[in-house]
């Protein structure tokens, strides 16, 4: 049979302990042949699994290292492009607003020289008229 050594040895890459122990005794057993057997280094699938599994975790590991390094960054950074993007346009809204607001006031003032100027004209008119009328008599 197998020395202790060398037990030891598959034990250390994953093999459960005692395991060829329970083999010697239970060897034609359903839940040999079924289970345990699939433990055996070199022969079991679910030490097969295991190394997918494992490849599959340093893959994704990777995966997540590449995104972590390669594709966040410039996500960052287009997200903060994108927010001074905005920030310069509301910078330039806000200023447009006041040039309005200011304008609009303007407009305001304009309009209140257009109406004095107006009235002074139709009070210069009248004034005219009066004048008229009076050497018309």
């Amino acid at each position: 049979g197998m020395t202790t050594e060398k037990e030891r040895a598959k034990v250390e890459m994953g093999e459960p302990e005692g395991l060829r122990q329970v083999v010697g005794v239970y060897g034609m057993i359903k839940f040999y042949t079924g289970y345990m057997k699939e433990w055996k280094i070199g022969r079991g699938i679910f030490h097969d699994l295991l190394n997918k599994l494992t490849a599959e975790t340093q893959e994704l590991e990777g995966d997540l290292f590449y995104e972590v390094e390669h594709v966040l960054p410039p996500l960052y950074e287009a997200l903060n492009e994108t927010k001074y993007a905005k920030e310069k346009a509301q910078a330039r809204l806000d200023a447009a607003l006041a040039d309005e607001q200011a304008a609009l006031q303007g407009k305001d003032e304009l309009e209140k020289v257009v109406a004095s100027l107006e009235t002074q004209v139709v009070g210069a008119q009248n004034m005219l008229t009066d004048l008229e009328d009076a050497l018309k008599k």
